[in-house]
């Protein structure tokens, strides 16, 4: 598992429970321990590898309240796009989706939905398995050193 930031926002138990008793939703111990712990808080640059393609996964959904990182907000905008069993939860940009199945016979499994052709694919058994696939960026470069002139004009500032 790579490193989580620490939340802009704390995870509101209230709020929480709240959206699953609207919807009907239980979701796996596992999945509700890391929001209490992490909420909505970025990882550090990533890989997950979907086996024909690879993605990052920026933040999972929690208790905010901003609109894109709000567990409730998102699976809101994302009924009737999506198979039902589905709920969003994490971001891996572009559109796409990390989804979590609710649905009895598939509970927990954790699935990539491609939003340009509406394409699902299983990529971890659970919670616990997709944290475990998540890795360190292989493409994350190291700042370069200033030298000579670069170094005179832009030594004096930050880069992020």
């Amino acid at each position: 598992m790579v490193k989580v930031y620490e939340p802009d926002h704390v995870f509101d138990k209230k709020r929480f429970e709240a959206f699953c008793s609207l919807y009907q939703l239980e979701f796996p111990k596992a999945f509700v321990d890391y929001l209490q712990g992490h909420n909505d808080a970025q990882l550090e640059e990533n890989i997950l590898d979907l086996g024909d393609n690879e993605c990052c996964v920026r933040y999972f959904y929690g208790t905010s309240l901003e609109v894109y990182s709000d567990i409730r907000m998102i699976y809101e905008d994302y009924q009737g796009r999506m198979p039902k069993e589905l709920v969003p939860i994490a971001d891996p940009d572009f559109g796409n989706q990390i989804c979590m199945s609710l649905d009895k016979a598939t509970y927990g499994k954790i699935y990539f939905w491609d939003h340009e052709i509406a394409d699902l694919k299983e990529i971890a058994p659970s919670f616990d398995a997709l944290l475990a696939r998540i890795k360190e960026s292989p493409y994350t470069a190291e700042p370069a050193k200033k030298t000579g002139f670069w170094s005179k004009l832009f030594g004096k500032f930050q880069f992020l």
